[in-house]
């Protein structure tokens, strides 16, 4: 069976399959509890609303809109959308159903094929920062990578402007920023594309 007969998700499970192996990490579609979800979106999106000048309980019901908010606008925009938790993986013993139960959530990765299923869109990754430093994210979107590969096409993501440490890691994966007349000047975020295969040296 070739990477064009196979369904993206197969493809997807595959890829993460081999990136987390050694890591002793696995990828699922278990979601994860409100407090993870909520710990995902402050890590990622919503990092900037605690710097609101809000009483607790304004920024907690600020915090949970903008997470419903971003979650709906996501599934919308992306409605095919693949979507993975990064747990531990079970040990001997455990179902990976008890595990996905005593294990948190270390990291996301979502992913979605181009209209024209000529791209594919790293669409949000978190990582978490008591997993961070650690080399996670740099796997999941290495991942990613064997993904577009396996399907023939080329990976396209966005990056927000001031995100230095991850716009440095997608250009050493081979991304390329993809600004055309605009430049990165007062953009929400940066378009960056890597080309089917692997990166030039």
């Amino acid at each position: 069976m070739t990477g064009k007969d196979q369904t993206l998700a197969e493809l997807f499970d595959r890829s993460l399959a081999a990136a987390l192996a050694k890591r002793d990490l696995t990828a699922g579609e278990t979601p994860p509890s409100e407090e993870e979800g909520r710990a995902l979106f402050l890590a990622g999106r919503g990092r900037d609303l605690l710097a609101a000048p809000l009483p607790p309980e304004a920024l907690a019901y600020l915090v949970e809109g903008q997470r419903r908010v971003a979650d709906r606008a996501l599934q919308m925009t992306y409605p095919d959308a693949e979507c993975r938790w990064i747990r531990r993986a079970a040990v001997e013993g455990e179902s990976q159903a008890e595990s996905s139960q005593l294990s948190p959530v270390q990291a996301m990765l979502v992913v979605a094929q181009g209209r024209d299923r000529r791209e594919l869109r790293l669409v949000d990754l978190v990582v978490l920062p008591e997993a961070q430093g650690q080399g996670l994210g740099r796997a999941l979107v290495e991942a990613v990578l064997v993904l577009a590969d396996s399907l023939g096409v080329e990976a396209r993501l966005d990056v927000h402007p001031g995100n230095e440490k991850a716009r440095r890691l997608y250009e050493g994966l081979g991304f390329q920023a993809n600004l055309g007349t605009q430049g990165d000047r007062e953009m929400i975020s940066i378009p960056m594309v890597r080309p089917h295969g692997p990166p030039q040296a």
